[in-house]
Order: structure tokens, then sequence, then C-alpha cells
């Protein structure tokens, strides 16, 4: 047996508790288990919230991100320049070029 000397009791004996020595053995072993356990979800939500406050400053930055690209396309969406203005303007072009063409295949048939 192994003894540890407690506190004295009221009539100023010293009271001991006595313990088995084949328990010592796996009662550190529990609490130690324990200890590691407690560290281990302690570093587990530590971690956690730094990936939360992370993820939250992300979403942050989406948002501001998102209010831009909304400011924008509210301020640009009345006067943007489409494909359908950018098919009529080319169509101008291509029949100014379809017609210099037809000229110039004129004028090489006359040389001939």
């Amino acid at each position: 047996m192994t003894e540890f000397k407690v506190n004295s009791t009221d009539d100023g004996k010293p009271s001991t508790l006595k313990v088995p020595l084949a328990l010592i053995g796996p009662l550190w072993g529990i609490l130690m288990g324990v200890g590691g356990l407690w560290f281990t979800m302690y570093n587990t939500q530590r971690d956690q919230g730094q990936a939360i406050a992370l993820v939250q400053k992300d979403v942050t930055g989406l948002k501001g991100t998102v209010t831009n690209i909304e400011r924008t396309v509210g301020v640009y969406s009345d006067s943007a320049y489409t494909m359908g203005d950018a098919a009529r303007d080319q169509a101008d072009i291509k029949r100014t070029l379809d017609d210099h063409e037809t000229r110039i295949r004129a004028l090489e048939k006359r040389r001939r």
C-alpha cells in the first residue's frame, strides 16, 4: 500500500489515504487521458474559432465586392453597350467594306 498524508482530522491526528500500489498506474493513466482530452478539445476549439473568424472576414470581403458590382451594374446598366448595339455598328462598317471590295474588284476587272 502507498500512503498519502492528507490534512489532519479534527482531533489533531493526521489522516492518511491508503491506495493500493496497483491502482496508481491506472489512476495516473486516467488522469493523463482526461488532461490530454481537455487539451485536444481546447486546441480544436481555438483552431475552429480562428477558422470561423477567417471565413467571416472572407464573407465580409465578398459582400463588399458584390455590393461594388451591384453599384457598377446599376450605374452602367442604362448606358451599357450591348451585343445588339455592337452588331448594328458593325453592320454599317461591313456594308461600307463590302461596297469598297465590290468597287476594287470592278476596277481590277477593267484593268484586265
